[in-house]
């Protein structure tokens, strides 16, 4: 699907619940996505870097660079911002090479949100840092050590289907074929790379049950609801 025809449908689907109030504000408020990325960084479309900003040297990628945050091992939840705010948060909880749980995704990162009367949600990653916005890692990491992580750094759309009564029936992730992806890897010393991708990203609607416990408390955790975790504050990678 084009960027155009997301917006398109972003358009329509605002445009097409004026007439429909039966949807209640906020109504996505802990709901939770089994989430991953997994891309391909295609030839020459990282740079290594070497030495502090600005790098001393820049080469391109020979090989084709491939990422996966590991199937099973993310979860998001989205966190309304309260009556009136038409936004969410959505924090990313991932499981590192221990079997701990870990936020990658501060509540205050750089993403944007519009809540639409039909309970759709447009999000759009307005940091093209890396690190920064929607950050899952790549799986098998420890996350104190972690070198490879993957932001996502476009628009993404969750679109919302009601049953009469208002209540959310679905909830689809749809993205654009162009959207992109911000892959960084620290390499030894102060070399990086940094490189693009199309966008690799799927998030499935689960059941709060479906949740590993460790991921619901380092939510908990994360938002002063819950007993406090040092493992869950957010790394600097």
């Amino acid at each position: 699907m084009k960027m155009q025809t997301v917006l398109a449908v972003v358009v329509f689907a605002g445009m097409a619940s004026v007439s429909s109030l039966t949807y209640a504000e906020g109504e996505l408020d802990n709901f939770w996505f089994n989430t991953r990325i997994k891309t391909t960084i295609k030839k020459n479309h990282g740079a290594e870097t070497s030495g502090v900003f600005p790098p001393s040297s820049a080469v391109f990628n020979k090989n084709p660079i491939h990422f996966d945050s590991g199937k099973d091992t993310c979860y998001s939840a989205l966190k309304w911002q309260g009556a009136g705010s038409r936004r969410y948060s959505l924090i990313a909880i991932c499981k590192d090479s221990a079997g701990d749980f870990k936020n990658y995704t501060s509540p205050n990162e750089d993403v944007q949100s519009v809540e639409y009367d039909d309970g759709s949600i447009l999000f759009i990653a307005t940091s093209l840092n890396p690190g920064n916005g929607f950050t899952l890692p790549q799986a098998g990491q420890l996350a104190d050590s972690a070198t490879k992580g993957i932001s996502f750094g476009g628009s993404f759309y969750l679109m919302t289907s009601l049953t009469n009564a208002g209540d959310v029936k679905t909830v689809k992730l749809l993205t654009p074929v162009d959207g992109s992806t911000i892959y960084f890897e620290q390499l030894s010393g102060p070399k990086t790379i940094i490189g693009t991708s199309g966008p690799g990203l799927t998030m499935k609607l689960v059941d709060t049950d479906q949740v590993p416990q460790g991921a619901k408390d380092c939510l908990a955790s994360v938002l002063g609801t819950g007993p406090q975790f040092s493992k869950c504050d957010h790394p600097d990678i």
